[in-house]
């Protein structure tokens, strides 16, 4: 059940984060700002994946450039390292602690659950700001809603 929860949460966000890729790149006004949102996204995820199999983020630039090429490469690397990751894990994993050092230094210890839970709200919040960039520069936001997508499934 755990497994699947989170397999089904890491898919949406896949989805709905790949769709504002399509909608970015193939949109003919100017929305730079959004598309380095969505670029943060992936590499904010890639940090968290990084700690979680305790290797060193210090390589991950946290806000990288947007590369179109680049961009959909990487989101695709990273949509399969969480569905490997996710595939093993157990309840007694996600309640075991991880330490690890924020980007100013400071060390913290979190449940690996709030972890996984943070990656997913911290996406949502930033595909919001990408919803105000598309709107200001007179686009129309994609709906990135949760339940629009499990609607969809059916």
């Amino acid at each position: 059940m755990t497994t699947t929860y989170y397999q089904n949460l890491f898919e949406y966000d896949a989805t709905v984060n790949n769709a504002l890729f399509e909608q970015l790149t193939n949109n003919s006004i100017e929305l730079q700002k959004a598309k380095e949102t969505l670029t943060h996204i992936v590499a904010a995820k890639q940090v968290w994946m990084a700690r979680l199999r305790k290797k060193n983020v210090s390589g991950i630039t946290i806000w990288p450039e947007f590369q179109a090429d680049k961009q959909k490469d990487e989101m695709d690397k990273i949509r399969e390292e969480y569905n490997d990751f996710i595939s093993g894990l157990s309840d007694d994993y996600l309640s075991q602690n991880l330490r690890y050092t924020n980007s100013k230094g400071k060390a913290f210890e979190t449940p690996n659950r709030d972890i996984l839970t943070h990656v997913l709200v911290h996406g949502g919040h930033h595909r919001g700001q990408i919803a105000k960039y598309v709107r200001k520069a007179g686009g129309e936001p994609l709906n990135t809603d949760y339940i629009t997508y499990v609607r969809s499934l059916d």
